[in-house]
């Protein structure tokens, strides 16, 4: 199973527009606070699966731009079904050609980077998709340490292939940033649930929330990895 296939699966599975996970919200209310919510701000979801990002960005903001690309259709036709007015559709961002150059406000992409093995390609042509001043916000899990992490793992008593995960290492991210000439500032935000999580065995290799000798929440995933996820927000010259 791939990455793209074990994403698939959740996704279609999953119904949760009208009760939206707290990064969600978190990233909802970044929103409000770093961008002119002008009419017509424009705002791609990168990597947008059946589209519930957006669909609590719409409950909240009418006036917005929106557009949500992700590679799988069954995703696309999913977030089309319950959004048929809004603006999704197959892409990659691996692809230059996904967007217009210079032509979004923000960006947001959020877990998918977990499955890509080089960034430095896919954060290219995020730049290049932004207008001037234009904002990126990154979310998902990223190595504090300078090291860059590559994991094989499958589910017990699978005989399919097995999934490939990237923990890419902020050092990394941030030396890309650092030599792209058309970045203003870009900072890293450590993010935590505000709410517990529990294990979910059905999907056991998504994180969940455990609490360290201080009392202070904590993720684990089913890598037996301790989770460090970050925001990472850009903004370009």
């Amino acid at each position: 199973m791939s990455n793209l296939d074990r994403d698939r699966e959740i996704y279609l599975q999953e119904n949760r527009y009208r009760q939206p996970k707290e990064v969600f919200k978190h990233l909802a209310r970044l929103l409000a606070e770093k961008a002119d919510m002008k009419s017509d701000l424009s705002v791609c979801d990168i990597g947008c699966a059946a589209g519930e990002f957006l669909y609590h960005l719409r409950s909240r903001w009418r006036h917005l731009v929106l557009s949500g690309f992700d590679p799988t259709p069954e995703l696309i036709a999913k977030a089309l079904t319950v959004m048929p007015n809004e603006k999704f559709f197959v892409g990659s961002v691996h692809d230059p050609q996904t967007l217009p150059p210079a032509s979004q406000d923000v960006l947001f992409m959020s877990g998918v980077h977990s499955g890509i093995s080089s960034m430095q390609p896919c954060l290219a042509n995020m730049l290049a998709w932004l207008k001037p001043g234009g904002r990126a916000f990154l979310y998902g899990i990223f190595n504090p340490y300078p090291i860059d992490v590559e994991a094989n793992y499958c589910m017990s008593g699978s005989t399919g292939d097995k999934i490939h995960f990237y923990v890419h290492s902020c050092k990394s991210i941030s030396d890309f940033l650092d030599a792209s000439k058309v970045v203003k500032e870009y900072s890293f935000t450590e993010y935590t649930p505000p709410i517990d999580i529990e294990y979910n065995s059905d999907n056991p290799f998504r994180a969940w929330t455990a609490r360290d000798e201080n009392g202070e929440r904590i993720l684990i995933n089913g890598l037996s990895m301790l989770v460090h996820c970050f925001i990472v927000e850009i903004v370009t010259q």
